[in-house]
Formats: structure tokens, C-alpha cells, sequence
């Protein structure tokens, strides 16, 4: 799989599971809606990991640089934003996660 094919199937997966969790719980409890969704961000860092990229600096410049027209949103996001949002979805992420384990055949005690 190459890495386009890569992102949108992350994308389409965060996606569709961000709007499973909303139907039950919101995580966001006040203040504007962000400029970027939440499972554009998610998929920045689910697939920022896959490539190895460690550092916030460095993930918000690969994807601004390599993916900007694909995230449009994050060329008019100031990277501390970026980040911020990423570090306050913690709980969904671990929800998110929690559901795909779920689905994902895996042996819970082998590492």
C-alpha cells in the first residue's frame, strides 16, 4: 500500500469512528468549533508515528509541506494550535484505540 492510500484509509477509519463515539459522548464541551477536525489531526499523528516522525515540530511541518492541500486548514493554523488540539484529544485517542482493539484480532498478553 502506498502511503496516499495509506492516510486516506487512516483518515476514513479515525473518521468513521470519531462519529460512532459522538452519537454516545462529546468531548468538547465549549468554545469554537477548531479549524481542523479532530480526525485530521489524529490521522497526522497516527500516521506521523508510522513514519517515525517524533517531534510536534516535525509533524506539523511534514504535512504542511508534503500534504498542505490535502489539509488545507493547517496552513492557517499556527503550529502550537496544532498541537494543543492533538494533546487535548488524549481521552478520545484512548477511547478511539480502546474500539479498534476491539475489532483487531490480537493476543492481549503477548508484546
Amino acid at each position: 500500500m502506498d502511503l496516499d492510500t495509506f492516510i486516506v484509509a487512516v483518515f476514513c477509519t479515525i473518521d468513521d469512528e470519531l462519529r460512532a463515539l459522538a452519537t454516545r459522548e462529546r468531548w468538547r464541551a465549549r468554545g469554537p468549533r477548531p479549524r481542523l477536525a479532530d480526525s485530521e489531526v489524529l490521522t497526522q499523528e497516527v500516521v506521523g508515528e508510522y513514519l517515525g516522525i517524533d517531534t510536534d515540530r516535525g509533524l506539523y511541518a511534514y504535512f504542511r509541506r508534503h500534504y498542505g492541500a490535502w489539509f488545507p486548514a493547517l496552513g492557517r493554523v499556527h503550529r502550537t494550535t496544532f498541537v494543543r488540539q492533538a494533546a487535548n484529544l488524549w481521552a478520545v485517542k484512548e477511547r478511539l484505540w480502546q474500539q479498534i482493539l476491539r475489532r483487531v484480532p490480537h493476543e492481549p498478553t503477548s508484546r
